[in-house]
């Protein structure tokens, strides 16, 4: 059995993976601003301004992660769980609680963005 080491997140309608190699720091209370013109939002975390892809209801904290060499954080999502677990599918997806819960893709998060607007109520109007 091979393991992945991350977290289980959660937004209103989706579980997803986060491997912990791509988990930066978790950043707590960050004010997070629109982007005019865009579907993200920013946020000035340890003096630098972030892209905040808000994949569900905004809470209390950001996920730092780095992708490709560069920061973005994630928000609305809330950690369910961390730790080892199974990989499954080639390492397409891990078991948790059961079920086979998918890797979060941040290759391509705009592509990301659009495939959750349909079950949305609208993060951007949640940071103003």
């Amino acid at each position: 059995m091979t393991e992945a080491t991350g977290r289980i997140v959660r937004s209103e309608h989706q579980v997803w993976f986060l491997p912990e190699n791509l988990v930066e720091q978790l950043v707590a209370r960050a004010v997070v601003s629109p982007v005019p013109g865009s579907p993200l939002l920013m946020a000035l975390i340890d003096g630098e301004v972030l892209p905040v892809l808000p994949l569900g209801r905004l809470e209390a904290f950001l996920i730092i992660c780095v992708v490709d060499g560069e920061r973005l954080a994630l928000g609305g999502l809330q950690v369910a769980a961390s730790g080892a677990f199974e990989q499954l599918d080639a390492g397409a997806h891990v078991r948790f609680e059961d079920r086979s819960v998918p890797y979060l893709d941040l290759k391509h998060p705009l592509h990301l963005l659009a495939s959750l607007a349909s079950h949305s109520t609208s993060p951007r109007e949640e940071a103003r």
